[in-house]
């Protein structure tokens, strides 16, 4: 049987079509995904992400645990928030997240839906193994996740926080948000500026949901929108771009690691592939045309097959048809002409992530809205 959020009735009543994702019956789109893409690249979308898993994660070595079984630093100041990776000891990813420090000892994790119960009995295992002073709990389905998205976003929902909106970019707190006690950060799946805001009062996120909603500047979105927009930003999708047999080298995150720290785990396979290099990078592909390559698709260089497409979809705001694709880092250069072939042959070129023009859209924006 397929789980469903507190939102369902609402969202079924607004006439969402609906789909099935990672066990979760979820609103693909509600108007179409390229209609609701282009209302987030220009104005606010709501999502409705209460199918991704949330721990609380409170105990003397809490910092001790995520500093372990991550890739970045995590001991960082109350209020900040990080986006990092779990990898297996071969380097592999094992899920990405971001994860918020609310105090001290409290941190708030929010991970993948289809990796929830892997990362939790993970979790578990690791306490258990390094005999570490800490408590995870799954709050997953006691609490409501909204993500509220686009350069709207900031004046559309500050009214409804009691303490304000003095949020920088991966900053966090508690706070009253649609009179529910609440935890918001600035953080967000699409590229563009936005909130993520997780309620501990179901009917009242409830009602925060049916306000944005009806808001004529808010338009509430489905997962078609939410993948186009994160693959526009050059944003993994677990279980498509990375997994626990892609390192972070290999993926490009690099950022997310920090060689700095302390031991965690992988972390010899990534100094050693950051030293020696790897076979395989993630690059981003542009196509000439509105065609857009698809996941499992052929990459060819000069006739021959070097590597496959990860995740493909046609872009409404740039137009036309993009993926990202694993291949040979000889040829992973900006500018490389290469031919994705399914039922026929589309031309693409390697570009550099985002695909869009950052001075027009998403959080570095030059325009005015």
């Amino acid at each position: 049987m397929l789980l469903e959020t507190p939102l369902k009735e609402i969202q079924a009543r607004m006439n969402a079509k609906f789909m099935e994702f990672a066990g979760w019956h979820l609103p693909l789109y509600y108007v179409s995904p390229l209609k609701e893409t282009l209302a987030v690249r220009n104005r606010c979308g709501v999502f409705d992400v209460s199918h991704m898993g949330r721990f609380w994660i409170e105990g003397k070595d809490a910092v001790k645990l995520l500093q372990k079984a991550t890739t970045n630093d995590m001991d960082v100041t109350p209020g900040r928030a990080r986006y990092t990776l779990f990898l297996n000891e071969s380097g592999g990813i094992k899920d990405d997240e971001v994860i918020l420090r609310l105090e001290e000892n409290v941190y708030l994790e929010v991970t993948n839906a289809a990796t929830r119960e892997k990362i939790l009995k993970w979790l578990h295992y690791l306490i258990n193994k390094w005999d570490l002073d800490v408590k995870v709990k799954d709050i997953t389905f006691e609490t409501v996740m909204l993500a509220v998205q686009g350069p709207k976003s900031e004046e559309i929902i500050e009214p409804y926080i009691q303490e304000g909106l003095d949020l920088r970019r991966y900053r966090g707190r508690r706070v009253i948000a649609f009179s529910s006690r609440a935890s918001i950060s600035r953080t967000g799946y699409t590229g563009e500026d936005g909130y993520e805001i997780i309620f501990w009062d179901v009917d009242k996120a409830k009602n925060a949901f049916e306000t944005l909603v009806h808001d004529e500047g808010v338009q509430p979105c489905g997962l078609g929108a939410r993948d186009i927009l994160r693959l526009e930003a050059g944003m993994c999708l677990y279980g498509s771009d990375i997994d626990e047999n892609t390192t972070p080298v290999e993926a490009r995150l690099e950022f997310a690691v920090s060689m700095e720290k302390g031991e965690f785990i992988g972390k010899e396979v990534v100094a050693s592939q950051k030293e020696k290099g790897v076979e395989i990078i993630r690059v981003g592909l542009l196509s000439e045309s509105r065609r857009a390559p698809r996941r499992g698709d052929s990459v060819l260089w000069k006739s021959e097959v070097v590597g496959h497409v990860t995740s493909g979809t046609f872009s409404p705001t740039v137009r036309r048809g993009i993926a990202m694709a694993y291949v040979p880092p000889e040829i992973a250069e900006v500018g490389t002409q290469l031919i994705v072939k399914n039922k026929g042959e589309i031309s693409v070129n390697i570009v550099k992530m985002p695909f869009y023009d950052t001075t027009r859209y998403g959080i570095r924006r030059k325009s005015k809205v």
